[in-house]
C-alpha cells in the first residue's frame, strides 16, 4: 500500500528487493541487504603508527578517550540490536493492520468486483505470510526474510491499485486525513517508523564507537611497545 512520507520509500524498497533476489536466483543465505539492518559504519583506513611521534600518539589517545566518554552508547551491541528489532516489530504490528482495513476499504472506495477480489487476495496472501513467518522472527536476521515477503505482498497491492487511479486517488486523500481509518493507520505508521530510525541511529552510534575503541586500543598498544623499549 502506498503511503505518505517517510513510509513509502521503505515500502517500495522492501517490495523491490525480493524481486531482485528472485531474478538473481538468490536463496536465503544470499539475501539482499536490508536497509535498516545491514549497514556498515565507514572508518578511516588504519594508519601506520610507528612513524608518529610519541606526543602525537598521546594527544590522539586523549582525544579518542574524550570522544568515547562524551558519547557513551545507550547499551551493549546486543541490547541495541534487540531495541532495533523491537522497533521494527512495533512498526510491523501497525503495518499489517492493513489486513483488517481491507474490507472497509473495498466498501469505502466503491471497488468493483474485480478489484474487490484482488484486494481480498492480497489480504489472504499477507495474512498467510504473517501466520507462517512472523512467529519465527526472533532476531534481526530472522526478521529480514519475513520483511521481504511482506514487501512482496505490498508490491502486489501497489501494482493492483495503479490500475484503478480513481480508487488510488481517494485512498491517497484518506492517507492525508488522520480522521479516516486509512489516515490514522498512516499516521501511526509514520510514528513507528520514526522509532525504527531512532533505534537504528543508536545502533549506528554504537558501531561507530566500536571503531573508535579499536583505534584507541591500537594507539595504546603502540605506546606500551615504546615504553617497553
Amino acid at each position: 500500500m502506498e503511503s505518505g512520507p517517510p513510509v513509502p520509500t521503505l515500502l517500495r524498497l522492501l517490495a523491490c528487493l525480493p524481486l531482485l533476489a528472485a531474478a538473481l536466483g538468490a536463496r536465503a543465505e544470499v539475501e539482499p541487504a536490508h536497509p535498516m539492518i545491514d549497514f556498515a559504519v565507514l572508518e578511516a583506513p588504519a594508519e601506520a603508527l610507528d612513524g608518529l611521534p610519541t606526543p602525537e600518539l598521546e594527544s590522539r589517545r586523549g582525544a579518542l578517550a574524550a570522544a568515547l566518554a562524551a558519547a557513551a552508547p545507550a547499551g551493549t551491541a546486543a541490547e541495541l540490536e534487540q531495541a532495533l528489532l523491537d522497533a521494527l516489530l512495533r512498526y510491523d504490528d501497525e503495518r499489517v493492520r492493513i489486513v483488517e482495513l481491507i474490507p472497509a476499504m473495498i466498501e469505502r472506495y466503491g471497488a468493483d468486483a474485480e478489484l474487490g477480489e484482488d484486494l481480498m487476495n492480497f489480504r489472504a496472501t499477507l495474512g498467510g505470510v504473517i501466520e507462517e513467518l512472523r512467529p519465527e522472527v526472533v532476531s534481526l536476521q530472522t526478521y529480514k526474510p519475513y520483511d521481504f515477503r511482506v514487501g512482496l505482498s505490498y508490491m502486489s497491492l501497489m501494482a493492483t491499485l495503479r490500475q484503478h487511479p480513481e480508487v488510488r486517488a481517494r485512498m491517497r486523500a484518506d492517507q492525508a486525513d488522520p480522521a479516516t481509518a486509512v489516515g490514522a493507520h498512516q499516521q501511526r505508521l509514520a510514528e513507528r517508523y520514526a522509532g525504527v530510525e531512532q533505534a537504528r541511529a543508536a545502533l549506528e552510534r554504537s558501531r561507530r564507537q566500536a571503531g573508535l575503541q579499536a583505534r584507541l586500543a591500537r594507539i595504546e598498544a603502540e605506546l606500551r611497545r615504546r615504553q617497553a623499549l
